[in-house]
């Protein structure tokens, strides 16, 4: 990081050497949480096709081919854990990308 002449302070004391985001090399807030917005909202599809894909198995009978952990959800409470497993992942990704968005604001901002 470049070296300033004039440091300024935060209301903390701490100069902007003390930040990684400081000045021109501060980056945008939005790209995280667009990230983990689209990435939620595909594991939102995926627990809905599953989730049907499960319900027509279960009324037509047949074979169908399940990893562990959807065999284990499904074993453990039928049809619909495994979809609600996805959206509380899904739910935590875009909590994660929210508080990413607001710490680098944060950042920015100083």
């Amino acid at each position: 990081m470049k070296s300033n002449k004039n440091p300024v302070e935060d209301k903390y004391g701490a100069t902007d050497a003390d930040y990684e985001y400081s000045g021109a090399a501060s980056r945008s807030a939005w790209p995280p949480l667009i990230f983990s917005g689209l990435l939620a909202a595909a594991l939102v599809a995926v627990a809905w096709l599953r989730y049907d894909d499960l319900r027509q198995w279960e009324l037509t009978g047949g074979s169908i081919r399940m990893y562990a952990i959807e065999r284990l959800c499904y074993e453990l409470g039928g049809v619909w854990l495994f979809p609600v497993f996805l959206i509380c992942c899904a739910v935590l990704l875009f909590y994660a990308g929210i508080k990413q968005y607001r710490h680098r604001r944060r950042l920015i901002r100083l």
